[in-house]
């Protein structure tokens, strides 16, 4: 049980740094994927890879 705990702890941690990471590469918010990384972990991992990059940086 503690190991699933940890496990499921250090994906949402990896989620929190790579989500803003992600998503400011693509134009989009940080601050924005940075939650969207605290909140829905991996599935926010994936949305976050699969958008299209703005042009232009624009919100």
């Amino acid at each position: 049980m503690e190991g699933a705990l940890v496990i499921g702890l250090i994906l949402n941690i990896i989620s929190m740094i790579a989500c803003p990471i992600i998503g400011g590469n693509k134009g989009r918010s940080v601050v924005g994927w940075f939650f969207g990384g605290l909140f829905l972990s991996v599935i926010g991992l994936i949305i976050v890879s699969c958008l299209k990059e703005i042009p232009n940086g624009r919100n």
